[in-house]
């Protein structure tokens, strides 16, 4: 992975006078809050891009559940974890990802979706925000539903999405009655998120 200092240090090879920057993770904590783009949780290019990804997936997962008479399946849209204690001194986070993953359901347009914001990723001994991902997990196999599982707050993929939830939550599902487990990719470099992204810039640069 390419290191940010080395890079930077690169860009005056171009004649480049002004930067801005912003981790690509969607939702605004404390930890970003003085940078100069704060957080897009209902950015149109995020929304439309992570749902366009999303659809297919949805649409195969309710296909094979139809033939095997199962129930229509449920989508979780997972964002990494944050502790409780956080949010109860302010942190918008939590509020942020609840209206990004509102968003993205209705920019899904599917009638009827049974869907979940839950969150993935907690380590320690203190109290996290709530639903867990493995709960909403175990909660699937035991109503026997089929089970989506979509980044929310992840925009590329790492180690959260390629390990946790494609393999750790995979084989959880396996073991808890989930009957049907598929999982759907971060918008990455999506065309739609670009886009969404690159308005952002300007905006910021004309500020």
């Amino acid at each position: 992975m390419p290191r940010a200092l080395k890079k930077v240090s690169g860009f005056r090879g171009f004649g480049v006078s002004g930067l801005i920057s912003r981790e690509l993770s969607q939702p605004r904590h404390h930890a970003t809050a003085q940078l100069k783009i704060e957080s897009y949780p209902d950015l149109p290019g995020f929304i439309r891009a992570l749902a366009a990804l999303i659809r297919p997936a949805y649409d195969l997962l309710a296909l094979q559940a139809k033939a095997k008479n199962l129930l229509s399946p449920r989508l979780l849209l997972s964002a990494h974890g944050l502790p409780q204690k956080n949010i109860a001194a302010g942190d918008p986070y939590a509020a942020q990802c609840g209206q990004s993953a509102a968003a993205v359901a209705q920019a899904l347009n599917i009638p009827g979706l049974d869907w979940a914001l839950c969150y993935q990723s907690r380590v320690g001994p203190l109290d996290w925000i709530r639903p867990y991902a493995d709960d909403e997990i175990l909660r699937a196999g035991a109503e026997n539903r089929p089970l989506l599982i979509a980044p929310l707050a992840f925009t590329a993929e790492n180690s959260e999405t390629l390990y946790e939830i494609n393999q750790l939550y995979r084989e959880l599902a396996a073991k808890s009655g989930v009957p049907l487990f598929a999982c759907g990719p971060c918008v990455n470099a999506h065309p739609l998120f670009i886009e969404g992204l690159a308005g952002l810039v300007r905006k910021a640069g004309a500020g």
